[in-house]
């Protein structure tokens, strides 16, 4: 899952240029993610990742 994390929030951060590019690439996982499974948790590393980029 760690792997799978710290893919993703490369891609979001490296990869993806446009907010609204980063929000439906976000949006992708929140219609699968539930509490427990890896998208849930990729969502909370994505989460993370949008805030110390933002702030």
């Amino acid at each position: 899952v760690n792997l799978f994390c710290l893919v993703a929030a490369d891609f979001y951060r490296h990869q993806i240029e446009e907010e609204l590019d980063r929000r439906a690439f976000q949006s992708v996982f929140e219609v699968v993610a539930v509490p427990g499974n890896p998208y849930h948790h990729l969502l909370a590393c994505l989460r993370s990742v949008h805030k110390a980029t933002t702030c």
